[in-house]
């Protein structure tokens, strides 16, 4: 049986991203998280499309972005203040990851993440919308 490596490396912005697979082979995958992706600003799909290995469905609150964004949050202030939330309740377009998975090599999971406070989002309802976002968005 192989032995599979995992090696997780953390790029900020588009250009070390591609200075990262630009240098490594084929055995080096990329976590596509679509939330991360919005917020930085980052169109991933075109140009690593053969490169995803695993893709986390993330939402992105446009106003919390924005107020991250103005007053030079952190990431973790971001987090915090509710910027991502579960598919459906934010400004993500999930049809070009749906196409994605269609037409591509792709099988592998797809999370629904949120990375939002439980207390303000109840699990079971939230993960529910995302559910029923996610469906009619790759139904279509």
């Amino acid at each position: 049986m192989p032995i599979t490596t995992t090696l997780m490396m953390v790029a900020e912005t588009f250009d070390e991203i591609s200075n990262i697979f630009d240098k490594t082979g084929t055995e080096v995958g990329l976590l596509l998280d679509t939330g991360h992706a919005v917020a930085a600003g980052f169109e991933l799909i075109e140009r690593f499309s053969d490169r995803i290995v695993h893709v986390h469905l993330k939402d992105v609150r446009k106003s919390v972005m924005r107020e991250v964004r103005t007053g030079d949050l952190s990431l973790n202030a971001g987090v915090r203040s509710g910027m991502f939330t579960v598919p459906g309740d934010g400004i993500v377009d999930f049809t070009p990851i749906a196409r994605f998975v269609r037409n591509s090599v792709y099988r592998g999971w797809l999370v629904v993440e949120a990375e939002q406070d439980p207390a303000h989002a109840p699990p079971r309802a939230t993960v529910a919308r995302a559910f029923d976002h996610i469906g009619k968005v790759f139904a279509d």
